[in-house]
């Protein structure tokens, strides 16, 4: 967990966003977070973070719309499943979660303590991270 959250505080240079969400998964797009709460308290660390999910299975990590360090992250996502599953990895470390998209709204809660997936996307507690997004529309 801790390399997620230090990865929360770096940056360095993201790439434009279209009008149109891309094609792929309900996930892919740019997403601006307006909470992050783990271990069941908002950990007040949102202000200008985002999270970019591609068609091609990455996901970044942006802060100032700037993508934070190098750190290779991949995400597999199944909206079928019930709660829809999402599998986030940063370096070798698996982040098992689920999430939801309603309208412009992405929510995401993940486990950062190797525990099993999170019965659903409200879940509270210790071990989990709770990221709402909404999606960032382009500048004209």
């Amino acid at each position: 967990m801790s390399a997620l959250l230090f990865g929360l505080a770096l940056a360095v240079g993201a790439p434009a966003l279209k009008d149109t969400p891309p094609k792929g998964p309900a996930v892919v797009g740019r997403w601006q977070a307006t909470a992050v709460i783990s271990n069941g308290s908002d950990i007040n660390q949102h202000t200008g973070l985002e999270y970019e999910f591609t068609a091609d299975g990455r996901w970044l990590i942006c802060r100032g719309g700037q993508i934070l360090d190098g750190t290779e992250r991949t995400y597999a996502a199944d909206a079928k499943a019930r709660p829809a599953a999402i599998d986030l990895t940063e370096r070798p470390n698996p982040y098992p979660g689920v999430f939801a998209v309603e309208t412009d709204t992405l929510t995401v809660c993940f486990r950062t303590d190797g525990g099993q997936r999170p019965p659903a996307v409200d879940a509270r507690g210790h071990g989990l991270m709770t990221v709402v997004l909404t999606r960032v529309k382009a500048k004209d």
